[in-house]
């Protein structure tokens, strides 16, 4: 699951990364969202586009995903929420973070969550943050940085 579709380049990836993988992604601009969906069927993907605010999808959505990938609305609060209700859904999750350095907020964000937990693996790619949630799992954190 993606919030923060854009053109849809990151969803064709990870469409991309395995056979007829279940993939939905948010959207909030509709003009932007056609584009997207104009890209997915030119490459033959069959992507469950949504275009609603992220807030709104989450109050309405039931589906547990195993993978969820934030690239949208990168507010310290925003991000917080998206957080809590995948983490809602499914205790054994991998979240994405991206643009962790974007702002002085998204990096807070990420230091908060990266705490919050006992359990996890949280690696942190500077560019983006990779959370992996597992009851089995003790806390690690790592840093990896190419310069």
């Amino acid at each position: 699951m993606e919030l923060g579709t854009s053109l849809g380049i990151t969803t064709l990836y990870l469409a991309s990364a395995e056979h007829n993988p279940h993939i939905t992604t948010v959207e909030g601009a509709e003009t932007i969202a056609k584009i997207a969906k104009e890209n997915f069927s030119s490459f033959g993907f069959d992507i469950k586009l949504i275009v609603n605010d992220f807030d709104s999808f989450w109050k309405q959505n039931t589906e547990i995903y195993d993978i969820v990938f934030i690239d949208g609305n990168h507010t310290f609060d925003a991000t917080v929420r998206y957080f809590d209700f995948a983490k809602k859904l499914n205790n054994n999750i991998i979240i994405v973070f991206d643009d962790i350095r974007w702002s002085r907020q998204m990096y807070q964000v990420w230091q908060q969550i990266e705490k919050k937990s006992d359990k996890g693996i949280f690696i942190d790619l500077f560019k983006m943050g990779i959370a992996i949630f597992n009851e089995n799992f003790d806390r690690k954190e790592f840093a990896y940085f190419m310069l």
